[in-house]
């Protein structure tokens, strides 16, 4: 028996582009005015379609949310992707997080706004699987780090579970101060916070051993060239 197709709504041909386009809606709207203060009548007029018709696509506002901010944290997924298969050493490869996460944030600000001005709205179940891709990435740095420390480029008097916070956190600052067309861009942050973040965890012996500061970053920007 063949659905019947509600004004507004897509003969399936192209529901899923209609959905990206809900969602897309949805998280500027969210950015902007709040998930409490945003109606489904609001992004269904967004998008050019019937409140009730926005439901053919969505079960609750909450399963919107949940797609924006799972997404955001699908770009924290593919930089582990990308740094895992580098073949460099454990500073390079923190070099490298730090600009790839940089970038991700960037080419969607705005959902990975929505994710930490909104995470608090989600139900409990809901909490529990983002934070599980959290978990996955500090996860991933942490063991950069600890394997930096066993081959004696970082320094072994570092707490890897705090530098990892250390460093988490400061990426994530981005998302209440970075504007879109400010003065600074993506790649100058990226390559300040790495350079930071390198120098911050290389144990002096490898320093010294590098020749210095300036030579350690050249190097490693050439090992990722």
């Amino acid at each position: 028996m063949a659905r019947r197709t509600h004004k507004g709504e897509d003969d399936g041909t192209t529901s899923n582009n209609r959905l990206e386009l809900i969602i897309e809606a949805a998280a500027r709207m969210f950015d902007a005015k709040g998930y409490s203060a945003t109606s489904t009548q609001d992004i269904a007029n967004e998008v050019g379609l019937l409140k009730g018709s926005i439901y053919y696509y969505i079960n609750s506002k909450e399963d919107l949310l949940f797609r924006i901010i799972e997404e955001s944290h699908e770009g924290a997924l593919r930089a582990i992707a990308t740094v895992s298969h580098l073949d460099v050493g454990p500073l390079a490869k923190s070099y490298a997080l730090v600009t790839t996460h940089v970038k991700v944030f960037h080419d969607d600000r705005v959902k990975h706004s929505v994710f930490f001005k909104e995470f608090r709205s989600l139900s409990d179940n809901r909490k529990e699987i983002i934070r599980g891709t959290g978990h996955a990435y500090s996860l991933f740095l942490r063991s950069i780090l600890e394997e930096g420390q066993q081959v004696g480029q970082v320094d072994k008097a570092l707490n890897p579970r705090m530098a990892t916070a250390g460093i988490v956190g400061m990426l994530n600052s981005m998302s209440f101060w970075y504007q879109d067309g400010g003065s600074w861009g993506p790649e100058n942050i990226g390559s300040q916070f790495a350079e930071q973040v390198v120098l911050g965890l290389v144990s002096e012996e490898y320093l010294l051993s590098s020749g210095g500061r300036k030579v350690l970053l050249e190097t490693i920007r050439g090992e990722l060239a």
